[in-house]
């Protein structure tokens, strides 16, 4: 997650789920009985899944997914549109190759990209983004105009000059799944995303790094390289290097990826292949200006982890009436962590990325979640690891889908009192101020939903990081907090870090386990992730009004 501005601390048989895909949902609809839990052909319900009340489909869906490879790993793509009277279709991105070569001496970042894909089952123009300005393209090894990519938003968005919603199209026709590779050179500088910054060059050598943000479109990896929507994952490959004619400048590498070393200032990155365009973390800074330090801890379910601390010593500062230092000492960033590690582990099981957690701490009131890394404040510092639990452990299939866990950490972190200090794990909360908060969150409630329904969407919804604790304190209070506590890390387990979630999978599996109460979890999806108006706001939230006396 990231914004400190959009969080306040107080801030039955079992159907089978399936995917809706393509090809392999109409197919099943043909063949068997199904029951769609919408008959809006618009909803998010009708999109992401169907209830098909039918036992041992497990050989037939695998026999429709090896038949049609390429759409399996399209299931959640968004779907094609029409472009000046041409299909336009997202494409299955294979792997990604980069270079970047940093000149001290010229303050110039020059990138090589090369991006295998393949296309879905439609005949069309490939689409997808980088937010720099590319100068030569080739297509399967063949030089074609640069003017031939240009920038069009999807149906349902719309750019403005604040905000890029926009993706990029080529103008080239492509055969239905067939495999092709572009080839892009260009200078990296500051992307077309709003609030973004390129290399920063000083005195001491060059800054530069993934700088992601899921609150401003086209700031995850489609910053710098090309790259898919986070529906997709593929291998990513990168190399950086750091030349100047003068004395060398000692870099340092903070990454989450496979380092080798092969010349000094150079680094070769490998990055797995369920890596997503949010998931790589990259940060190149003058080796002056940071600290690092590494420990072990020991989680009581007998993993170690190591932890690798590097700590931004520019703008550190007191904050005012604490006499602390933001950011914080080396020892105190580890024990910090270290708490949180093991409350996370109690809770929700093992670090899911292995042997090691990488952060780089910063000042300022902003983080950023990696698969097993983050970037963060002192303040951001537990809602960045508890991240690598819920986002980079259990991901959203799609950016639809990314308010689950914004909207799951910050009520766990609520419900914990588990606040944005450093030294007090739990913290107390202030009963009065909380109740001022979700009576404001009651008014906001339903207005919009937490899942938007345009599956071209490029942000997560604001109202997650607000109306979706509110939802979850309610889904709480319905099947109990233990319960709730119990299926997440159920679901968390079960997925790994390779397979994502979708909205639909959450509202199914959760209307499996309601009970009684199954009604009340149903008008809840309806009134908040897919903001149904139909609803009584004080009916669906009627134990969180009581838990904190909103109606008085």
């Amino acid at each position: 997650m990231e914004a400190a501005q959009a969080i306040n601390p107080y801030d039955v048989e079992t159907p089978v789920t399936v995917q809706e895909h393509p090809i392999i949902t109409p197919y099943f609809t043909k063949l068997l009985p199904v029951t769609k839990q919408d008959k809006n052909p618009m909803s998010l319900r009708s999109r992401q899944g169907v209830n098909l009340k039918v036992m041992g489909l497990t050989a037939v869906i695998s026999w429709v997914v090896w038949l049609h490879p390429v759409l399996a790993q399209l299931q959640f793509a968004p779907p094609s549109f029409e472009m000046n009277g041409r299909m336009a279709a997202p494409v299955d991105v294979q792997k990604l190759q980069a270079s970047v070569v940093f000149d001290l001496d010229a303050k110039r970042a020059s990138a090589e990209a090369i991006v295998t894909f393949r296309m879905g089952p439609d005949k069309a123009m490939p689409v997808f983004d980088l937010r720099q300005d590319v100068r030569e393209i080739e297509l399967d090894g063949q030089p074609i105009e640069p003017n031939l990519l240009v920038s069009s938003d999807p149906p349902g968005l719309l750019s403005t000059p604040e905000v890029n919603q926009s993706m990029q199209v080529l103008q080239v026709v492509l055969e239905a799944a067939s495999e092709h590779q572009l080839r892009f050179k260009y200078d990296l500088s500051t992307p077309r995303s709003i609030d973004a910054n390129g290399p920063i060059w000083k005195v001491s050598g060059v800054e530069w790094g993934s700088w992601m943000s899921e609150l401003r479109p086209g700031r995850f990896l489609e910053q710098w390289f090309p790259a898919n929507l986070i529906h997709d994952q593929f291998v990513f490959e990168l190399q950086l290097k750091v030349i100047t004619a003068k004395e060398p400048i000692a870099h340092e590498l903070v990454t989450n990826g496979t380092i080798t070393k092969p010349a000094d200032g150079t680094w070769a990155i490998t990055f797995p292949d369920y890596f997503s365009a949010f998931s790589p973390l990259v940060v190149l800074v003058p080796m002056s200006e940071i600290e690092k330090s590494t420990s072990e801890v020991l989680l009581e379910n007998g993993q170690v982890v190591e932890l690798e601390v590097f700590r931004h010593k520019e703008g550190a500062r007191v904050l005012p009436g604490t006499g602390k230092i933001d950011p914080p000492e080396l020892p105190e960033i580890h024990e910090a962590t270290a708490r949180c590690l093991k409350k996370f582990n109690s809770s929700f099981g093992p670090w899911p990325h292995g042997s090691k957690c990488t952060l780089f701490v910063h000042d300022g009131f902003e983080g950023m979640e990696y698969d097993g890394a983050f970037t963060t404040s002192a303040l951001l510092l537990p809602e960045e690891l508890l991240h690598s639990f819920f986002a980079r452990g259990l991901k959203p299939a799609s950016q639809i889908d990314s308010w689950i866990d914004e909207a799951f950490v910050n009520y766990y972190l609520k419900k914990e009192n588990i606040y944005f200090h450093l030294d007090h794990l739990p913290n107390k909360s202030d009963e009065s101020e909380a109740k001022q908060f979700y009576s404001q969150y009651l008014t906001e409630a339903g207005q919009s939903p937490l899942a938007s329904q345009n599956p071209w969407v490029r942000v997560t919804q604001p109202g997650a990081y607000r109306i979706g604790v509110l939802f979850f304190e309610q889904l709480a209070a319905i099947i109990g907090e233990d319960e709730l506590d119990t299926t997440m890390r159920e679901l968390a387990k079960e997925h790994g870090i390779a397979n994502p979630i979708t909205t639909a999978e959450l509202e199914a599996r959760l209307l499996n386990i309601a009970g009684s109460r199954r009604d009340d979890v149903q008008k809840l999806f309806s009134f908040t992730v897919y903001a149904d108006t139909s609803g009584d706001v004080k009916e669906i939230f009627k134990d969180v009004i009581a838990k904190y006396g909103l109606d008085k």
